[in-house]
C-alpha cells in the first residue's frame, strides 16, 4: 500500500525534503511504524506501508521538516492517506490480477451456481490465500437452457 502526500511552502511544490512519518492502530494507539518517505518530482511524497492491513484503522502524521512553514510542514489523517491506493487495488483483482475464486458450487448440468472471489495484495498472497483484501459471493442463475439469466457479485 503505498501512502502518498505533496508538500507545499506557501503553495510552491516543496521538494529535496526528507519527510517522516509514523502510523498507529487506532484499536489499541499503538505505533506502527517511524519512518521516512521517499521523494519524488514536484514535490510529491510517498511510504510503502508493506503490513497495511485492510481492517485496521490507521491514524497517520507526517512532519515535511523545519524547512517548510508551520503551516505547511504538518499533514495527518486516517485510512483516507491510502484510501485511493486500496480502491485501485480492488479494481485491479476485479480484472483478475491476484485474485481466487473458491467455494464453488455447481448445479446437475455442470453449470456454476455460486462462489466466493477474493483479492489479494500480490501473487503471494493469493497463492498462500493470506491478507486478503476483500472478497465477493457470486451466484448465477439459469433458465431451462442453461443459459445463464442473473449473476450478481456482492461484496461480503
Amino acid at each position: 500500500m503505498l501512502i502518498t502526500l505533496q508538500f507545499t511552502n506557501r503553495g510552491t511544490p516543496a521538494t529535496g525534503l526528507t519527510p517522516s512519518i509514523s502510523a498507529w492502530d487506532l484499536s489499541d494507539d499503538s505505533l506502527q511504524f517511524n519512518d521516512t518517505m521517499t521523494g519524488t518530482p514536484g514535490g510529491i511524497y510517498k511510504y510503502d506501508f508493506s503490513d497495511y492491513n485492510h481492517n485496521v484503522d490507521y491514524s497517520f502524521l507526517v512532519d515535511g521538516g523545519d524547512g517548510l512553514d508551520e503551516a505547511d510542514r504538518w499533514q495527518w489523517g486516517g485510512n483516507d492517506l491510502a484510501q485511493v491506493t486500496s480502491e485501485l487495488e480492488i479494481i485491479a483483482g476485479l480484472v483478475q490480477r491476484n485474485q481466487r475464486i473458491t467455494n464453488c458450487t455447481y448445479g446437475s448440468n455442470g453449470e456454476l451456481l455460486s462462489a466466493t472471489l477474493t483479492i489479494y495484495p500480490s501473487a503471494a498472497n493469493a497463492e498462500a490465500q493470506s491478507d486478503a483484501i476483500t472478497s465477493f459471493g457470486l451466484t448465477a442463475t439459469y433458465d431451462g437452457n442453461g443459459n445463464m439469466t442473473d449473476y450478481l457479485v456482492k461484496e461480503l
